[in-house]
């Protein structure tokens, strides 16, 4: 190899920030891959980082809205707080850019047991939370936080951008998450793809990434759908407290005579 190939190779590496890319859809483990990335040394971005700093998300819509030669997400995002990893949506939704930018990154393709079950486990946990933003007592908090209106751009790109607007049709879900799965395939160099199932364990990952297996804690466990179900309970005494603080304030009688109004010109 001469020197003037390895001064290129150095320019072109010596900005990347990635040493690894998560490329698995939500719910297919990508907490217990983040935790386990944690312990083997690596800081990990997921999506939970966003809900603890809220400021990203106007860096993940800034980038989104530029074309992707233009997007600089390992100096804007993942050097911010000096992530070597990321995890999870919506860093899956741009796996090819992270790559172009990182090029010697490895990828790690979380996947389920079956398609089936990923669609049971999503539809029963994230997107159920997810949806309930929609309900008119969150629409009219989220009048009061820009913060929770860019929040909900962020998602849309997962359920209405990847899905269409149709998660709830199984077949199409189905089918984009078996599409994506073949396109990582495609697109990612295969000495630096790993497809696992969280419940492998330790091993295929610590291969992959040429690290010693933890002798000291089992292979990490998050982020269960019972977990998410206390999340959705929480977001149902808020609607509920919404509901109380509106009949409570004299509210509900105005929305009523507005509502009755709007009718009865209609009626006409």
């Amino acid at each position: 190899l001469s020197f003037t190939n390895k001064s290129k190779m150095s320019t072109e590496h010596k900005h990347e920030q990635l040493k690894v890319i998560g490329a698995g859809f939500g719910r297919t483990g990508t907490e217990s891959l983040q935790k386990a990335l944690i312990h083997l040394g690596y800081k990990t971005y997921h999506m939970h980082e966003i809900f603890q700093n809220m400021d990203d998300i106007a860096i993940w819509l800034q980038q989104l809205s530029l074309p992707k030669e233009q997007r600089t997400w390992n100096e804007t995002l993942y050097a911010k707080r000096g992530y070597s990893a990321t995890v999870d949506w919506p860093s899956t939704e741009i796996y090819e850019e992270l790559l172009k930018a990182n090029p010697t990154a490895k990828i790690v393709l979380t996947v389920r047991d079956s398609a089936e079950k990923w669609y049971e486990s999503t539809l029963n946990s994230i997107y159920k939370i997810s949806m309930s933003r929609k309900w008119w007592q969150f629409r009219l908090l989220h009048l009061f936080d820009s913060q929770q209106r860019q929040n909900d751009q962020l998602l849309d790109i997962i359920w209405q951008k990847r899905f269409d607007g149709r998660f709830t049709d199984k077949q199409h879900a189905i089918a984009v998450y078996n599409q994506h799965i073949e396109d990582v395939k495609r697109v990612v160099p295969e000495k630096q793809l790993l497809i696992m199932n969280v419940k492998e364990g330790w091993s295929p990952l610590c291969r992959f990434l040429n690290k010693p297996v933890p002798q000291d804690m089992p292979f990490p466990r998050g982020n269960s759908t019972e977990d998410k179900n206390k999340i959705y309970e929480q977001r149902m005494a808020t609607k509920k407290r919404v509901n109380a603080a509106i009949v409570f304030s004299g509210v509900l009688p105005l929305l009523v005579a507005c509502g009755y109004k709007l009718y009865s010109a209609r009626k006409k």
